[in-house]
């Protein structure tokens, strides 16, 4: 979005929105999975953002990889807030 935001210094607002698909893994066995990403991002005053940004939004929670020796973790959705303040 800072680039977005750097050349198109008009733009007060920026929504930015990824997909993505990952095949199944065969050993060791890991489903396959299609995964959102979204972030909107506001120029509230010059020097001042507000973005709000999704990760993993389609599912609550997904497998990326296994190890044997650990107990098996899933990757949860997220959604974060965050204030940029630049000066």
């Amino acid at each position: 979005a800072d680039e977005f935001a750097a050349a198109h210094p008009d733009v007060d607002v920026a929504l930015n929105f990824g997909l993505r698909s990952i095949d199944a893994l065969k050993s060791p066995a890991v489903p396959g999975y299609v995964e959102a990403n979204a972030r909107i991002d506001w120029r509230v005053l010059e020097g001042l953002h507000l973005s709000l940004a999704g990760m993993n939004l389609l599912h609550a929670r997904h497998q990326e990889f296994v190890n044997a020796s650990l107990p098996a973790l899933a990757i949860p959705r997220s959604v974060y807030l965050q204030a940029r303040l630049q000066f």
